[in-house]
């Protein structure tokens, strides 16, 4: 019960609940949140790519904007998304960008996962 709790207040901090520097405290492999590796990082932006993609009639220049850049940025030419990625993006970050298919949420993922 208490892991189930504790996994909640990572997901809300990660979320933009916050305290980051309970976030940025434990980017451990050993802990409950760490750094995603580069294949995971790889996956990620598959995923936010497919978002963006599928998002129907959802077009605003701020979505359009957002989407563009990582999807310039996760090509085989240039990995500069996946490479901050590794730097900044945690597990539960992760969950926060996995948890939705919608780019305005994915965005504010986004902006949680670049806070200090």
């Amino acid at each position: 019960m208490a892991r189930a709790w504790l996994w909640w207040a990572v997901l809300g901090v990660a979320c933009g609940g916050g305290a980051s520097q309970e976030r940025a405290a434990s980017p451990h492999a050993g802990g409950h949140v760490r750094l995603l590796g580069e294949e995971e990082c790889d996956a990620l932006g598959a995923w936010i790519v497919g978002a963006c993609r599928d998002r129907g009639n959802d077009r605003s220049s701020r979505n359009d904007g957002w989407c563009s850049d990582v999807m310039a940025r996760t090509i085989p030419t240039d990995r500069s998304w996946v490479v901050e990625c590794t730097r900044r993006v945690t597990s539960a970050d992760e969950a926060c960008f996995r948890g939705t298919e919608v780019v305005g949420t994915l965005i504010e993922c986004d902006a949680a996962a670049t806070k200090p």
